[in-house]
């Protein structure tokens, strides 16, 4: 069995191929790497809805991905604040800032943020982008949705 100092070095790698992933397909398609996430997400939902582990992660609410995100050591702060037909989440505390944000650029997908539309989508039968990408900050990321009921 992997380590925690295994086992984070291997989410730190996944992390960061998902980031340079979508990196190299901005640069090839000239489209930013967000649409690309999404026509994922969509696909993510399609394929694995099925799934045991999938469909349980796509049941849970807003709230318990927050507190699974933080009771797991992912992050040490996370939340979902409503504002009408915006949902503003954030987390802080990543641990993976850090060793990701200083070298990543500003059109980055935070696969927090995509899990969060995932969840959201569930809930609400719609969720986007609310007209600007995340903005990472120094130790976490900040994503505002519009949702649809």
């Amino acid at each position: 069995m992997a380590s925690q100092d295994e086992q984070f070095k291997i989410d730190l790698v996944l992390h960061c191929l998902t980031h340079v992933y979508l990196e190299a397909e901005h640069e090839a398609l000239e489209t930013l790497p967000p649409v690309m996430v999404f026509r994922s997400l969509k696909l993510f939902a399609e394929k694995f809805r099925s799934s045991p582990l999938c469909g349980e992660v796509l049941g849970w609410t807003p709230e318990e991905l927050a507190e699974k995100l933080v009771s797991s050591g992912y992050a040490k702060q996370v939340s979902f604040r409503r504002e009408g037909n915006r949902v503003v989440f954030e987390v802080k505390g990543c641990r993976y800032a850090p060793y990701v944000h200083p070298y990543i650029s500003r059109e980055y997908m935070c696969p927090y943020v995509s899990m969060a539309i995932l969840v959201l989508r569930e809930r609400h039968g719609k969720a986007s982008l609310a007209g600007k990408l995340p903005e990472k900050t120094e130790d976490g990321i900040r994503a505002e949705f519009e949702i649809h009921d």
